[in-house]
């Protein structure tokens, strides 16, 4: 059991759907709503109009014919909330399922909204430079306002284009969207500002090897990572088992790394516009990667003219000859599922906005097994 997503289509909408999914969730948000609009009766104005109007404009419960058809023909991720709530067979008693609660990190005191952060992690050229061991590393974090303290809430890392800032993230994944309807914490990592030769100063991932001292379990990147969803667990009530990388171009390169190379951390990864060829990962995957098949998710578009659609094509086939099951993009995931890739005609080096929900459904039903959680 888990959070339904939010759809916020209006400011009043918005605050009937947070106020019934407290309902339903928790027993009660707590304080004075007495200005967050009124249930009234719990009569839905758009009943039987075909459409499933729960949560988002009407309390749930109150759209039975419609909601029920559309659960019947169609549960996907925007219906999961309305569907469950029927699953249940109305507002649940109690609060946190135990097991639920058992994934969380308990950590209190973050802040709402944007707000930027630093860590001290492992200085990339750490053999190179033995008197300076750590370095500095900054990441920007987007908690939503559906983040709930009690429940524990998934973290997804988002890893920028080559010498993309931190600030140059929002808006262009939309994942802070995805966020407020499933109560996501968002973190946007800011790349090593480095020296990088003859292209002079530059912010860029770790997707080498020649770029940092030992082999790939010595990325610095992805130590990195750990530390910051280390330190954000300290804050939030983090679901520790649903800990996701993503990202765009020489990101989405960096998000295949740390999720395999993290995988005692991350739960899986979800790459647009990636590559696993140019930088010889593949054999990484192939002849060295011993861990657990992570969710995996590529993504690209069939006209990128900056990361060749082949590499996107090589990193499918690369998981699929380690093991990995694909499933069948055509007519969505099924349970048993460890990959799903999307080659999307007719696009070009984007991030592809449309598919967030149904990937975000994959991955949220493909955690970390709970014993594999670090104590």
């Amino acid at each position: 059991m888990y959070p339904p997503p939010f759809r916020h289509r209006t400011a009043a909408s918005a605050a009937v759907a947070v106020i019934l999914a407290c309902l339903l969730l928790s027993g009660g948000c707590g304080g004075d709503t007495s200005d967050a609009g009124s249930l009234d009766d719990g009569a839905c104005q758009w009943r039987g109009d075909g459409v499933c109007d729960e949560p988002s404009d009407c309390p749930l419960g109150s759209d039975e014919a419609d909601c029920v058809a559309a659960c019947a023909a169609n549960p996907g991720a925007e219906l999961w909330g309305a569907c469950r709530y029927r699953e249940l067979g109305g507002i649940p008693s109690t609060g946190v399922p135990a097991e639920l609660a058992a994934r969380g990190s308990n950590g209190k005191g973050g802040l709402y909204g944007w707000h930027h952060g630093t860590v001290y992690s492992r200085n990339p050229n750490w053999q190179q430079e033995p008197d300076h061991p750590v370095v500095r590393r900054y990441y920007l974090v987007y908690v939503p306002d559906s983040y709930d303290p009690a429940w524990p809430s998934p973290l997804v890392y988002y890893l920028g284009g080559f010498g993309v800032s931190m600030w140059g993230n929002t808006g262009f994944s939309a994942l802070n969207t995805l966020a407020e309807r499933h109560r996501i914490i968002v973190v946007d990592a800011q790349q090593h500002y480095r020296n990088m030769g003859w292209i002079g100063w530059m912010m860029g991932w770790h997707v080498y090897l020649q770029a940092f001292d030992g082999g790939w379990t010595d990325n610095p990147d992805v130590d990195f990572h750990r530390d910051v969803a280390h330190h954000l667990e300290t804050l939030y009530n983090i679901d520790r088992t649903r800990i996701y990388a993503s990202g765009h171009s020489r990101g989405g390169g960096m998000s295949i790394i740390t999720g395999l190379v993290g995988s005692d951390v991350f739960a899986g990864f979800w790459a647009q516009a990636s590559f696993v060829k140019v930088n010889d990962f593949k054999s990484y995957i192939l002849d060295t990667y011993q861990g657990r098949k992570v969710a995996a998710v590529i993504v690209h578009g069939s006209y990128d003219d900056n990361v060749n659609p082949g590499e996107g094509l090589a990193a499918a086939q690369t998981l699929e000859a380690a093991g990995w099951k694909k499933g069948d993009v055509a007519a969505g995931w099924q349970p048993g599922d460890q990959l799903m890739y999307y080659d999307i005609a007719g696009t070009g080096h984007v991030w592809h906005r449309d598919v967030n929900e149904e990937i975000w459904d994959f991955l949220y039903h493909n955690p970390m097994p709970l014993a594999e959680v670090r104590p």
